[in-house]
């Protein structure tokens, strides 16, 4: 069984773990602490999944990992991506990005959508991360008309390569989580 390594061990850190349970791989989690050496617990893994929480230019393992990307040891996506490689065809969701107003356009979205008739779900920042939402959906908890609506962070957007949502909501860009 190919294993898989989770950066971080929140919300969505399990929600990666579970999600990567269901699809056959071997999940292991772990976080940024003072007695981890970075180096070694992300070798050997051919996929690594960071969540929302690690961020790219402070944590430890974050950085380790970037290193055998760029060697060309591993593939590093965010948990946003893992979910939605996960989704069963046809993927569909919604995303909502931007520096400010996010929660807000999210839930009126789905209010929104709702009220039409639609199967509309918070996802990601708010509700259930995407891990979860396509876990549910592979599990038959959510039935295939569900349309996720996802809050998306710039860490998220930052490790993706096949996320794409059906539309998207760009609110604005301002200086702001540069704490990276």
């Amino acid at each position: 069984m190919e294993q898989c390594l989770v950066l971080g061990g929140g919300l969505s850190g399990r929600a990666a773990v579970r999600l990567a349970r269901r699809i056959g791989l071997e999940p292991v989690m772990i976080s940024d602490g003072p007695e981890v050496d970075a180096g070694q617990a992300v070798a050997g893994y051919p996929l690594i999944v960071a969540s929302p929480g690690v961020k790219p230019l402070s944590s430890p393992l974050y950085r380790a990992a970037m290193r055998r990307v760029e060697a060309g040891e591993a593939e590093l996506i965010s948990e946003l991506e893992f979910g939605y490689r996960a989704l069963p065809a046809p993927r569909r969701l919604l995303a909502v990005t931007g520096t400010n107003g996010k929660t807000t356009t999210t839930e009126l979205t789905c209010h929104l959508l709702q009220t039409l008739g639609v199967k509309a779900v918070p996802a990601g920042n708010i509700g259930l991360p995407l891990s979860d939402i396509a876990c549910d959906m592979l599990e038959g908890r959510l039935g295939p008309e569900t349309l996720p609506v996802v809050e998306v962070s710039s860490f998220q957007l930052e490790r993706i390569r096949d996320f794409a949502p059906v539309a998207a909501v760009l609110l604005n860009l301002e200086s702001d989580h540069i704490d990276g």
